[in-house]
């Protein structure tokens, strides 16, 4: 038993360091609506890049998919510093916030829904990295006569080529560590299960539940790895790779959770304590289901003006919600444990604790 405590301990330790998801870089290809009568389709923003010092590039197209424009038709591409950007906001007439951009591109819609030509552009940073804000507007003498659906290709670059927004440029970097960091620990901990089976002849389920979510935090960063592998190559990597690896993190998560809450009931600690399992497993489950479609939502609004994180805003709330009522959970179930336990015990559940609620604060 005490070994397989110490077990439980080094694991939950190393898990909460690696289990807190990287923030991202990213690529745009999307649609808006612009064009008509109403005022909210008049300007719309597309997408944002942060540049580092230097000079940096980009490039977009768009192409009327719905309706087809039955002539040529122009846009504006208007770019924004990002000093610039608070203000833009606050102004309620969107043809006015043309009027605070630091760049002005017209773009020539064909007839027939083909792309228009590429419309490229250099930006320069002097003194400090700079993001810069890009959004069509739709406020020239050659309006759209109705409200057209747009789509969009929009590419940027750093001076020396690489794709990744100055705050993400070392997404790569940092996802390269966390499989080697998680390659090496999973050799110490295999080489620990083996050393407990000498003894015990077999794992327990606690270890083999342990094991799981280990292996599918390792699946979901090593395919983390292989998207911004291909993305620093050609600027979009492999979204389905991208999904696969948040979700592969978000149930190792949920897992660890379960596992956490369960040990605090003193599930495997004191006698007695099996009884409640099959509901923590399903309370543990449905706030997993959350998380889950909670990270599904933060994905389609990623690129948000606002957003640099894919839990940030209302997401980001409901999620420090769901781990907050988790961490009171376990304390409150920690306490209980706690009155009923021995002194050797009770120093095993102050190391335990302290880790836990480390890793549930962490994300």
């Amino acid at each position: 038993t005490q070994e397989l405590i110490v077990m439980i301990w080094r694991a939950l330790a190393f898990c909460c360091l690696l289990g807190s998801e990287i923030c991202e870089a990213k690529t745009r290809k999307g649609q808006i609506t612009v064009g008509g009568q109403r005022e909210e389709h008049r300007w719309k923003y597309v997408s944002k890049f942060g540049y580092a010092v230097g000079r940096g590039t980009y490039a977009i197209r768009l192409k009327a998919i719905r309706p087809q424009v039955e002539r040529e038709r122009k846009v504006e591409l208007d770019v924004y510093l990002d000093e610039k950007w608070e203000d833009v906001e606050t102004v309620k007439k969107n043809c006015e916030k043309s009027a605070m951009r630091n760049v002005k591109h017209e773009v020539k819609l064909p007839t027939k829904g083909e792309w228009s030509e590429w419309i490229n552009g250099t930006l320069r940073q002097t003194m400090r990295p700079h993001v810069w804000y890009f959004a069509v507007a739709d406020c020239g003498e050659s309006k759209l006569l109705s409200a057209t659906r747009i789509r969009y290709e929009f590419m940027a670059w750093q001076e020396d080529g690489t794709e990744f927004s100055v705050e993400q440029d070392t997404v790569l970097l940092m996802h390269l560590a966390e499989v080697v960091l998680l390659a090496a620990f999973s050799f110490f901990y295999i080489t620990l299960c083996k050393k407990y089976m000498e003894s015990a002849e077999s794992l327990h389920a606690t270890i083999w539940a342990l094991s799981i979510a280990g292996a599918v935090l390792f699946l979901g960063k090593i395919f983390g790895t292989i998207h911004w592998t291909y993305y620093n190559s050609d600027g979009e990597g492999v979204k389905a790779l991208d999904v696969i690896a948040d979700i592969c993190i978000l149930l190792s998560q949920v897992t660890l959770a379960s596992l956490l809450i369960t040990v605090a009931h003193g599930y495997t600690l004191l006698p007695g304590k099996n009884e409640d399992l099959d509901i923590i497993v399903l309370m543990v489950f449905m706030i997993g289901v959350i998380h889950v479609l909670l990270a599904g939502f933060g994905k389609i609004t990623d690129d948000a003006a606002h957003k640099w994180h894919e839990y940030e805003g209302p997401v980001g709330w409901v999620i420090i919600a769901c781990r907050l009522a988790l961490a009171l959970w376990f304390s409150l179930a920690l306490k209980w444990t706690w009155e009923a336990s021995g002194a050797k015990l009770k120093a095993f559940l102050f190391k335990f604790g302290f880790v836990s609620m480390v890793y549930f604060f962490s994300y």
